[in-house]
């Protein structure tokens, strides 16, 4: 689900009206799902709240030019996704530097963009020093970066999602990978 960030000429006002209109969609996409077992009653409230919440923190978080939120299922939290696209000043460098060192690396091939790399990154965060009960467990972040230098003049195109819930990026897996292939340049770059 993309997260525009300019609504100019755009069916909304701005990002409250969106995310009221996109929880519309998504809850009754829930209510067809889940048919006999219905849906939590304040489910609306919570998606709209969440994407509010990535409109409030996404921008800046991590550098990009696009942002998504990847969300399979409505009653659990979104995985927040980032795409940007970057002139290369220097074009012996490599294309996975943005994060810092993989933890595991891979080729991996776009039809439109070509070679590229898929990397699995595990970060430690600090840990949050109001938070008593979490004093044995160490906060940790879990992304997937995808990495290509493509066009002419090249550019770097890079798309990473992530979360602290390892499961639900594993789980993302497929489908991060079937979005990274959609990725296109075009001639507006």
């Amino acid at each position: 689900m993309p997260l525009p960030m300019d609504f100019t000429g755009s069916d909304w006002p701005d990002a409250s009206a969106y995310a009221e209109d996109v929880a519309d969609v998504l809850v009754a996409k829930q209510q067809a799902y889940a048919a006999d077992d219905g849906v939590p009653e304040d489910l609306r409230a919570r998606i709209v709240g969440q994407i509010r919440d990535g409109y409030d923190k996404l921008p800046g978080l991590f550098p990009a030019h696009l942002h998504y939120l990847y969300w399979p299922e409505p009653t659990r939290p979104p995985v927040p996704v980032f795409v940007g696209f970057w002139p290369v000043p220097d074009p012996e460098r490599s294309p996975a530097g943005r994060l810092g060192r993989a933890d595991v690396e891979e080729e991996f091939v776009s039809e439109h963009l070509g070679r590229g790399i898929r990397s699995l990154y595990g970060v430690p965060l600090p840990p949050d020093d109001g938070d008593d009960d979490a004093a044995d467990v160490a906060p940790f972040l879990g992304a997937v970066g995808y990495h290509w230098r493509a066009g002419e003049p090249p550019i770097d195109v890079q798309l990473v999602a992530m979360t602290n819930e390892l499961g639900r990026l594993y789980g993302a897996l497929p489908a991060l990978d079937a979005f990274a292939c959609e990725l296109t340049i075009d001639d507006d770059r």
